[in-house]
């Protein structure tokens, strides 16, 4: 049965809001079942996330990893010899900036139909890779990772609903992680990587004299601080261009042609005729990729 264009715009828009309610929703799941019980093992994940991006960044600075552990209680241990001394802040903030950036990539592609089970496939070997080259095989860790991979792996393959569920909850939890680890280390600060990397800045051996009024702890907070206005910077922005409107002529178009037709100024038909001819209210063309993805019902913001 044929769809009328009006129906066509007003689907765009009632999906938008379906989305963005399931990343909230996501997203007040994880914040109020994030101390449970139940939650250990999806926070052990995270947390091998996290581990993963300081063992990358060390071995692209020239770093031997000796060891990546967890310990089995939201906390982990890497040991990296080797390292260019200068790139020792750098690996500190990888994890969560890691972290940040591969969460918003995942909630970015978690509405692509085309690209999300391709998405979790990808995801899965990433895992998959990391595991088997940083970690002991069949350790705890191990373990952890490959479980994770093979279950993400299988995930790709149930229905789009599921899949979409899913990429949101992992780059909702992953894009997060750098708040919710200091939350959790909120008195401990000195445990996180904000305190280490103050440790680090600190010692005079390092040659940060202008810095070394500071105290750790004040140092440590600071850092913090910056950690969670760069995450929920990237985020938000992410986010904004995900599934806020954007001022395009091809977009504005349309939401004119909804208004106008609401108001009962413009006529279904006459609508219907300019976008057959692929054309705006003003006689210009409207791309043809705007075209195929309001007929397919897909997101204009790419």
């Amino acid at each position: 049965m044929k769809v009328s264009p009006i129906k066509q715009i007003e689907a765009y828009y009632t999906n938008y809001y379906a989305k963005l309610a399931l990343v909230f929703t996501v997203l007040l799941l994880l914040v109020s079942g994030w101390d449970l019980g139940f939650m250990k093992y999806w926070k052990e994940f995270v947390v091998l996330i996290h581990e993963i991006f300081h063992v990358i960044t060390a071995s692209l600075t020239g770093g031997e990893i000796k060891k990546l552990i967890l310990h089995g209680n939201e906390s982990a241990e890497v040991e990296i010899i080797g390292s260019w001394k200068y790139a020792v802040p750098l690996i500190y903030i990888s994890g969560y900036v890691g972290c940040i950036l591969l969460g918003t990539w995942l909630l970015h592609l978690s509405f692509d139909e085309k690209k999300a089970s391709l998405t979790l496939r990808f995801f899965s070997g990433f895992l998959l890779l990391n595991i088997f080259t940083f970690t002991e095989i069949f350790s705890y860790t191990w373990k952890i990772g490959f479980i994770w991979s093979i279950f993400i792996f299988l995930l790709s393959f149930a229905s789009i609903q599921i899949v979409n569920f899913s990429l949101t909850s992992f780059g909702t939890a992953i894009s997060l992680y750098g708040i919710l680890d200091l939350k959790d280390f909120i008195y401990n600060i000195d445990q996180t990587d904000a305190g280490l990397l103050a440790k680090w800045i600190l010692d005079k051996r390092n040659g940060l004299s202008f810095l070394q009024n500071w105290n750790i702890k004040e140092l440590s907070i600071f850092i913090a601080i910056c950690i969670i206005v760069i995450n929920f910077g990237i985020l938000l922005y992410y986010l904004y261009k995900i599934f806020f409107f954007t001022k395009s002529k091809d977009e504005a178009s349309l939401k004119r042609m909804l208004k106008e037709y609401k108001k009962g100024t413009l006529p279904e038909d006459v609508i219907n005729w300019f976008l057959k001819r692929e054309l705006n209210l003003d006689g210009r063309p409207i791309s043809k990729e705007t075209i195929d993805k309001l007929r397919k019902g897909e997101n204009f913001h790419e």
